[in-house]
């Protein structure tokens, strides 16, 4: 966005729209390509946003955190056995593991109104399943 839009922010400044709908669109249409029984639907409603006018550039009405993105489902999961040798000496075994139950976490779909093909459209997701195991020893 470049600063014309608001005439007050500095070169990475993203525009603040006019809400003129809820913008969020119900879980029964909504898909994480946007695409359900209508193409055009995003997981966020487009049409609910409007840009101000170039000709009066000022910040629009809609505020900070009005669109709902897609949950996060995440549980990590770590087995550790410590092994002591002596009283100053002693070995940790651990399995650890991030995203236990390899839930799809999806990104947030893009919010800018600059580009109408990719607001709504969430085109990734968080990293999958991480496991590793872990040997430290405390000499």
């Amino acid at each position: 966005m470049n600063q014309a839009r608001t005439n007050i922010c500095a070169a990475a400044c993203s525009a603040r729209a006019d809400r003129v709908g809820n913008g969020n669109q119900s879980k029964d249409v909504r898909t994480r390509n946007g695409l359900s029984r209508d193409p055009s639907v995003a997981f966020w409603d487009f049409n609910a946003f409007v840009l101000p006018s170039l000709a009066a550039p000022r910040i629009g009405s809609a505020g900070r955190g009005v669109l709902r993105g897609p949950g996060r489902n995440n549980w990590d999961l770590g087995v550790y056995k410590q092994f002591r040798f002596t009283e100053s000496k002693l070995m940790e075994f651990r399995y650890e593991m991030f995203n236990a139950l390899n839930h799809a976490n999806f990104l947030a779909p893009p919010s800018g109104l600059e580009n109408a093909s990719t607001f709504g459209k969430i085109t990734g997701t968080e990293a999958p399943r991480i496991s590793q195991f872990v040997l430290k020893v405390v000499f």
